[in-house]
């Protein structure tokens, strides 16, 4: 994976009304390969005007499906349509966001809970890659080393 990141807006409202210096970026691009040998590109930028909303579009030989993420739309296509068009989820693969709930419900009675804790060490996997290759300059391979104590700060 290789990332690169950009900090645009130095400045960033503060929670008592002021500003303080900005400490994550605001404009972040990787590049990647699956684990199935796909490449892959993400973007993320916090101040884009005019940006789409956010969404995963993913595009194969064979179709292309995409996500809105703050519509919870999802559009998709397959070999031989001219456009994507709206699909309806069935009833069985969809789940409500009630992370907070759940996280509570495992605390309290012992119940699973999503993400597992695996999820959550390959995502803070992932997250230590981007900032260690956004810090470093270079391509960074998964699982990483621990090296960064903090986004754009190494441990030592």
């Amino acid at each position: 994976m290789f990332a690169r990141a950009r900090t645009y807006a130095l400045r960033v409202p503060a929670a008592d009304g002021g500003e303080v210096d900005a400490t994550v970026p605001d404009s972040l691009a990787l590049s990647v390969e699956l684990e199935c040998g796909a490449s892959g590109t993400y973007h993320f930028s916090s101040d884009a005007a005019m940006a789409p909303k956010d969404c995963i579009e993913i595009y194969g030989l064979k179709g292309a499906i995409v996500y809105t993420l703050s519509g919870d739309g999802i559009m998709g296509a397959t070999e031989g349509m001219e456009e994507v068009e709206v699909l309806e989820p069935r009833p069985d693969e969809i789940r409500e966001q009630t992370t907070d709930v759940e996280f509570i419900r495992a605390l309290r009675e012992g119940t699973p809970v999503r993400p597992t804790f695996e999820e959550g060490l390959r995502y803070m996997e992932f997250c230590e890659g981007v900032a260690q290759s956004v810090h470093l300059g270079k391509p960074v391979a998964l699982p990483p080393e621990p090296l960064m104590e903090t986004w754009g700060r190494p441990l030592v």
